[in-house]
């Protein structure tokens, strides 16, 4: 078996396993965002406005999630402040908010991390990209 191989391997083994920052661990931190994403629009169609605090969207969270796992962790990192949300933000015509930050992890300013733009799109930001990125803008 060829160096490369060997190399390939290895790669491949620790991002199924988790090391590094692969594997589920990954997973599940895009999910919660993308559960947070799709929590906060819903809750916007349904008032009219975006949530204006964390248990205004944790309660609607609750309401439409009928105990689903991924919403319930979801919420757990909202808690625990592994999320940041801008809250009371404006959120436009599909495709307005796009490149505005809806959410990201509180790592995320420092070091990098995920974030949930306004369309629900979640993506990876270098803490470069990040404090050069748009947050969605707070309601006047």
């Amino acid at each position: 078996m060829g160096k490369r191989t060997v190399l390939w391997g290895l790669l491949g083994f620790m991002f199924l396993s988790g090391c590094g920052d692969g594997g589920a661990a990954v997973l599940q931190r895009r999910s919660n965002l993308e559960q947070i994403g799709v929590a906060y629009q819903g809750f916007y169609e349904a008032n009219g406005k975006a949530p204006a605090s964390m248990a205004e969207l944790i309660t609607h969270m609750n309401s439409v999630s009928q105990g689903e796992e991924a919403v319930t962790d979801a919420i757990t990192s909202l808690e625990e402040g592994d999320i940041v949300v801008n809250y009371n933000g404006v959120l436009g015509d599909a495709g307005k908010n796009a490149s505005d930050v809806l959410a990201f992890e509180a790592r995320a300013p420092a070091s990098g991390g995920y974030v949930v733009m306004g369309d629900g799109g979640v993506r990876l930001m270098t803490g470069k990209e990040f404090s050069e990125a748009t947050m969605l803008a707070p309601h006047p």
